[in-house]
């Protein structure tokens, strides 16, 4: 029964986790479509040279999260990601 209740537990918590990270997921990459859609009506360097590394930034924590998220799953599951 203990052994049970402990698996049970373990798969909640990857669960949780692998849920906060697909919401993760998709924050960032909404996030980098607005950050797209903003530099289509800057007209300032400045402004879009600031949006432009906020989204590298955001692309490689992007990265990250869709790294994270694929950790949650057994050895020979692999998740396919679209280009974001």
């Amino acid at each position: 029964m203990k052994t049970r209740l402990k698996s049970l537990s373990t798969a909640a918590v990857t669960l949780a986790v692998r849920l906060v990270t697909y919401f993760q997921v998709r924050s960032l990459e909404i996030q980098i479509d607005g950050m797209g859609k903003a530099l289509e009506c800057v007209t300032c360097p400045m402004t879009a040279g600031k949006i432009e590394l906020a989204r590298h930034f955001a692309r490689a924590d992007l990265a990250r999260a869709r790294a994270d998220y694929c950790a949650t799953f057994p050895p020979g599951i692999r998740h396919v990601w679209r280009l974001a």
